[in-house]
């Protein structure tokens, strides 16, 4: 016997689909009060190429398919909620298609908030949307750059 589906379940469901990506931001705010205070004139132009460089190379291995390699560029805070690279793929490609797929993106400025340093990026996705991203980024104990959230938003005023 074919047991019908609970309205409220239902409801609860769809209530948490249409969550899921406001629930990733928060994660990423919350995440930004984890690590050492860093400003954002405390960087080197060694650290700003490493993230353009980190977040380029992301990019390139969702183009190509290579989800361990898009994988590895994920902070330990990340990987600890996706802990294998299949189903943090999954999640990028669901909730943050811009950067999975861009048509073109272009690095802005570095910023920090709330400790974190902050590479701003535009991006113009395969529709031709112009979006806003922003890429926090935590240094690791081998002294590496780690990508720690990403919030995404589209772009205000004329498209790209």
């Amino acid at each position: 016997m074919i047991k019908p589906v609970n309205m409220l379940e239902k409801d609860t469901l769809n209530m948490f689909k249409k969550l899921m990506p406001h629930v990733f931001g928060v994660i990423f705010i919350l995440s930004l009060f984890q690590t050492i205070s860093v400003q954002a004139d405390e960087l080197s132009a060694g650290d700003r190429n490493d993230f353009q460089r980190i977040i380029s190379a992301q990019i390139k291995a969702f183009q190509i398919g290579d989800n361990i390699g898009a994988y590895s560029f994920a902070a330990p805070n990340v990987q600890r909620l996706f802990p294998d690279a299949q189903s943090f793929v999954a999640m990028v490609k669901r909730n943050y298609s811009p950067v999975f797929q861009p048509l073109s993106f272009r690095f802005v400025k570095v910023s920090a908030a709330l400790g974190k340093p902050i590479q701003h990026m535009s991006v113009v996705d395969i529709k031709g949307i112009l979006w806003n991203v922003l890429y926090a980024f935590e240094r690791q104990s081998d002294s590496n750059w780690k990508i720690s959230g990403v919030v995404l938003y589209r772009h205000q005023g004329s498209e790209a």
